[in-house]
């Protein structure tokens, strides 16, 4: 399989299809992270771009606060796999909480 874009995405989605078991390259016209992951401001957050109060008023209590618990475990996640590697990436977590 291959996968095209060296940045967080395409280095996630080689990931999980290597988990699969699944022969897996990476190509990229650029050096690693020199797209659109080199330009963004490097910050994870588990917030979206509507607070959470405003996001239970459109889509109810439940759905909002598993959209905001869902951005606290993707963060996690990325903590969990960077922690794999030999190179920590320079990730330094905050704690959060909801």
């Amino acid at each position: 399989m291959a996968v095209i874009g060296w940045g967080i995405t395409g280095a996630l989605v080689a990931y999980q299809l290597v988990q699969e078991g699944v022969e897996t390259v990476l190509v990229d016209k650029r050096d690693v992270g020199a797209g659109s992951t080199a330009t963004s401001t490097a910050l994870l957050q588990y917030e979206i771009d509507t607070e959470l109060h405003e996001l239970i008023g459109t889509v109810r209590e439940a759905h909002a606060v598993r959209s905001y618990r869902l951005g606290l475990e993707a963060i996690d996640t990325l903590e969990r796999l960077s922690g794999e590697l030999k190179d920590d990436c320079g990730l330094n977590g905050k704690p959060a909480s909801i």
